[in-house]
């Protein structure tokens, strides 16, 4: 994930601060708070949290956040949030193989659209599992192989081997699953309005969305899993 430079967290962040990054924002988190369900007081692990997005929005609910990414130039722009917004995060600059905390020691172990640019997601997703308290949960959100957003990201790839998604691996929901072999989980889909879509037309978005997410539709763009150890 070396490819994660100071460039590429520049142009993260600020294409959320774009009419069709606010909407498509709105609809992973909504989706993210679903699955997820952070409770305030909750120890947080957020893998792979690059400028920190989803740390802070975290941080911001009242749970205990620790935000782990391999590339230091992303924690470099997550550290100048944090002390920007006054919220408290520990950064942490490790890779997934390398986690240095104990079992079970997390509510919610989370990871947003950062599986799909590891060698080995299954040894990872494992690794993530352990470090969930019994009574917690960890959610996996990905980038969805039958999305138009997948599509986008795979042609951008070809003709630029340069992209971010160069070499990215998008997962259908069978292969989020089986992440964790033995494990029950559960998915949900959102982001069920493409990358063509019009930003100004924000309650037909929101409509679309909401039909998208009760059926489960898998040309959806945001796939996520659900575990819950018991």
């Amino acid at each position: 994930m070396s490819f994660f430079d100071e460039k590429a967290a520049s142009s993260y962040d600020s294409w959320f601060e774009t009419p069709l990054g606010v909407l498509v924002d709105k609809a992973e988190k909504d989706l993210f708070l679903m699955c997820a369900a952070p409770k305030r007081g909750e120890k947080v692990l957020d893998l792979g949290c690059g400028t920190g997005h989803y740390s802070l929005f975290l941080a911001q609910r009242g749970c205990d956040v620790t935000g782990v990414d391999i590339s230091e130039p992303m924690l470099k722009f997550a550290r100048k949030k944090s002390e920007m917004s006054g919220l408290s995060v520990r950064w942490v600059n490790t890779s997934l193989k390398e986690l240095p905390f104990d079992e079970e020691s997390f509510d919610l172990v989370c990871s947003v659209t950062a599986f799909e640019f590891l060698d080995d997601p299954r040894k990872a997703a494992l690794k993530a599992w352990s470090l969930v308290k019994k009574g917690g949960r960890l959610v996996i959100a990905v980038i969805a192989k039958e999305s138009p957003w997948a599509r986008l990201y795979e042609k951008s790839a070809q003709t630029d081997k340069s992209s971010v998604f160069a070499g990215a691996h998008f997962f259908t929901v069978e292969e989020l699953m089986e992440l964790l072999p033995g494990v029950e989980g559960e998915y949900q889909i959102g982001l069920h309005f493409g990358p063509g879509f019009d930003p100004e037309k924000r309650e037909e978005a929101l409509i679309q969305e909401k039909e998208g997410v009760e059926a489960k539709k898998k040309e959806g763009g945001f796939l996520c899993g659900i575990w819950k150890k018991m």
